[in-house]
């Protein structure tokens, strides 16, 4: 399933991306199931919200008009979708450093000036994620299901899960697993909503996932290639696409460079 989402507090220019995307789906036939454009970023939110799984395209404004302003909503919806593509469109020419210091990760980044262009740039947006989202590792949406071992609370505080719940996890939105220290046979499990645990062995769990997406380093982990950010050499880091972190060792560092080049 394949959305659309503008939040833009300006309506004309709301209508105009609207405008812009509706033509150009059409002509490429391109199979949107639906296009969202609200002034508000909580309405937009709310449309994230009810969409659970399905990857989207973003299109939003830095500046709002509102308590929330584009960064901030651009953060919420990573943590919702962090497959979909995020394009920033702005009438300020000096926001990108705002966008580096939240570190947002962006398909695109759209000044509004000439509206040409900018329509230019709208339809190219949709196509690169169009593109993106129907490549072989991207379209493949599997479920990792777990049984909980105590309560779970997701990373926005709203949902807990009981002792012993079945959870099935969509495997896009897992992060890593590592062995749980704190307890015995026990596996953490990080997602872009939370932390979930189970009983199990790393060497166990691989067996049970796509090895051209998930890569045990180790004794203690697996990481899910398609939701690495960014990897830091120097301070022997990788962070994922929803700023978790985790610390490995040199060798291992330049062993994952070397898998994703």
């Amino acid at each position: 399933m394949f959305n659309i989402f503008i939040c833009d507090d300006n309506v004309i220019h709301l209508q105009q991306i609207k405008d812009c995307i509706e033509k150009y789906v059409v002509i490429e036939d391109i199979p949107v199931s639906k296009i969202y454009a609200e002034t508000s970023p909580y309405d937009i939110l709310a449309h994230v919200q009810d969409n659970g799984d399905s990857i989207g395209l973003y299109f939003i404004d830095l500046s709002l008009n509102c308590d929330m302003d584009g960064c901030e909503l651009a953060v919420k919806v990573r943590e919702h979708d962090p497959w979909g593509s995020i394009v920033i469109v702005t009438a300020d020419p000096y926001s990108q450093r705002l966008l580096l210091e939240r570190k947002i990760e962006m398909l695109s980044y759209i000044y509004k000036g000439d509206f040409l262009k900018v329509n230019d740039e709208i339809r190219a947006c949709v196509k690169t994620a169009y593109l993106k989202l129907t490549k072989k590792e991207v379209s493949h949406v599997g479920k990792f299901p777990i049984k909980l071992t105590k309560d779970s609370i997701n990373t926005d505080g709203r949902s807990t899960y009981s002792n012993g719940s079945i959870l099935p996890v969509d495997i896009r939105h897992i992060m890593y697993f590592e062995t749980y220290t704190h307890s015995k046979n026990t596996i953490a499990m990080h997602t872009s909503q939370g932390t979930h645990h189970f009983r199990g062995f790393i060497s166990d769990v691989i067996k049970k996932l796509d090895q051209n997406c998930f890569l045990k380093c180790n004794r203690s982990y697996i990481i899910n290639l398609e939701n690495i950010k960014i990897i830091d050499p120097i301070l022997s880091k990788i962070i994922f696409v929803n700023d978790l972190e985790v610390e490995l060792n040199f060798k291992l560092i330049s062993k994952i460079s070397k898998i994703l080049h």
